[in-house]
């Protein structure tokens, strides 16, 4: 029996790894959107000056904005990306156990081997 346990546990924790690599992806991108916010609304408070206005000024000013937002979020500076994980981590982790014991029940014949 404790065997079995072990097993499912194993099961459980490959089951949750890439719920959970989703999810702090998914905080991640929250926080990234924020800080692009926050700096187009910066940017919005400047005076513009030449050549901003272009199309190609633009398309650069949004890609330098994007990729700042997400060097930021990844460097989890402000911790809302923490916040989020740390608060859905557990519901999310409680979803992919409940999918493999579901499973599990479901394949009698999956543990015994």
């Amino acid at each position: 029996m404790r065997i079995d346990g072990l097993l499912n546990d194993a099961k459980v924790a490959e089951r949750v790894e890439p719920d959970l690599r989703r999810l702090r992806k998914a905080a991640e991108g929250i926080e990234a959107m924020f800080f692009r916010d926050l700096l187009q609304a910066m940017r919005r408070s400047v005076p513009e000056s030449e050549g901003e206005n272009s199309f190609g000024g633009q398309v650069y000013r949004d890609l330098f904005d994007q990729a700042v937002s997400e060097a930021l979020s990844r460097s989890g500076s402000l911790g809302i990306a923490k916040v989020v994980y740390d608060s859905l981590a557990g519901s999310v982790a409680a979803q992919a156990k409940a999918r493999a014991l579901r499973e599990a029940a479901d394949d009698p014949a999956q543990g015994k081997s």
